[in-house]
């Protein structure tokens, strides 16, 4: 349902939201999902917290292995949770950038309460 228009069967509109406070949440705190909370899309939102603590964990982790582990010869232990963290990493963060083109391109009279 778009962004201030009545639900369907009568009931109360979402919350009107500001587009540009929302593309500006996207851009500076956008991995965290801070836009996504902001426009009262908390499923969203968390999903973009899970994947970025998720990721910064795995990444933690992959370094806390190859640091036990520095003698082994060939692929450093921990590669794999290096290669997993930075594709959560990145994925979010083109999902982040994804979305806030969306918010940007999306007309202004869903934001703007008449």
């Amino acid at each position: 349902m778009p962004w201030g228009t009545e639900p369907p069967g009568g009931g109360s509109p979402r919350p009107w939201r500001n587009r540009g406070i929302a593309i500006l949440l996207g851009i500076f705190l956008g991995d965290a999902g801070a836009h996504n909370f902001y426009l009262s899309q908390y499923l969203r939102g968390a999903m973009h917290l899970v994947v970025l603590v998720g990721g910064v964990m795995l990444f933690m982790h992959g370094l806390e292995v190859s640091r036990a582990n520095e003698a082994a010869a060939g692929i450093p232990a921990g590669f794999h949770l290096y290669v997993i963290a930075l594709f959560l990493l990145g994925t979010n963060f083109l999902w982040r950038w994804v979305e806030v083109a969306l918010t940007a391109a999306t007309p202004l009279e869903l934001f703007v309460h008449k």
